[in-house]
């Protein structure tokens, strides 16, 4: 199953509380919220492929590619908050949106905890990612 199958399938429980997944995650994004995060992360990605295609065609010094990092940073965090159902905003704010209800506020310590750590993990992964997209951006002649 392709990633935006399964994004738009709704295989991820929606509702009021937020129990731990068989997965172990313990998600503060619900199905809708998280496809917003991967439609984000692919438009995000898509931007900058087509910058760093214009960049190459038109010959610009390759030192602008280093811009290349805001574009790929905002399709890495996208991905990462999609796949790890976990919003580093919602996270930092200690809410959840996991139906098409409004947020509400998550208020047990222990959830709070594993959530804020799964967000710094998605903080962790997105930045290397979006680096390592830069550092290949600026690697091609």
């Amino acid at each position: 199953m392709s990633i935006i199958a399964f994004a738009f399938s709704g295989q991820v429980s929606s509702g009021g509380a937020a129990p731990e997944q068989a997965d172990g995650v313990c998600a503060n994004i619900g199905p809708s919220e998280r496809r917003k995060r991967l439609m984000g992360g692919i438009l995000s990605f898509a931007l900058a492929l087509a910058v760093l295609a214009a960049l190459l065609f038109f010959g610009v010094d390759r030192w602008w590619r280093i811009l290349l990092f805001l574009p790929f940073a905002g399709a890495t965090f996208g991905f990462f908050q999609w796949r790890d159902q976990t919003c580093v905003a919602f996270a930092a704010r200690s809410i959840r949106r996991l139906g098409d209800d409004p947020a509400e506020t998550v208020s047990d310590a222990n959830e709070l905890s594993r959530i804020g750590r799964q967000a710094r993990g998605v903080e962790v992964k997105a930045l290397l990612a979006a680096i390592v997209l830069t550092l290949i951006a600026l690697a091609l002649p």
